[in-house]
């Protein structure tokens, strides 16, 4: 898990430096705050974004501003009883999410578009699990909570 999370983490960053002038990342996490935020666990988010008209343009709307940016996020959920495996109906699974966004906006002072590709996967292969209780060990925090 760690040596994934090293190869994702180097790739954007070396992707990112080297034709951008925007970049945003942002992590929130129990540990922080309160735990009043209805199960929502932790969230690591990145994104890049490229220069104004200085990356990759499909020539339609030419006369508006072109930017390309790539986004990652990873977000976990945890119900209050983590060990049921029954339907929870009044809260959420415990679960991951993680999605790749790939993106192109256009825009002027009048108008904004946004158009995407997004990739994601949800379960399993998210390590959800892994990444809380890594986090958690990391900063000396208890295991995490619902």
């Amino acid at each position: 898990m760690k040596k994934l999370m090293l190869r994702i983490s180097l790739l954007l960053f070396n992707i990112s430096y080297l034709y951008s002038d925007t970049h945003l990342f942002t992590m929130d996490n129990d540990a922080f705050a309160s735990k009043d935020d209805s199960h929502y666990t932790n969230g690591l988010f990145y994104t890049w974004m490229g220069d104004d008209n200085n990356t990759i343009d499909f020539n339609f709307m030419n006369k508006l501003q072109t930017n390309n940016a790539i986004s990652f996020t990873h977000l976990i959920f945890t119900p209050k009883d983590k060990r049921q495996t029954t339907p929870i109906l009044d809260d959420l699974p415990y679960a991951g999410y993680v999605k790749l966004n790939f993106l192109l906006y256009k825009s002027s002072q009048k108008y904004f578009h946004e158009f995407g590709i997004n990739i994601g996967a949800v379960g399993p292969m998210v390590k959800a699990k892994e990444v809380q209780s890594e986090f958690h060990a990391l900063i000396g925090h208890s295991k995490p909570d619902g």
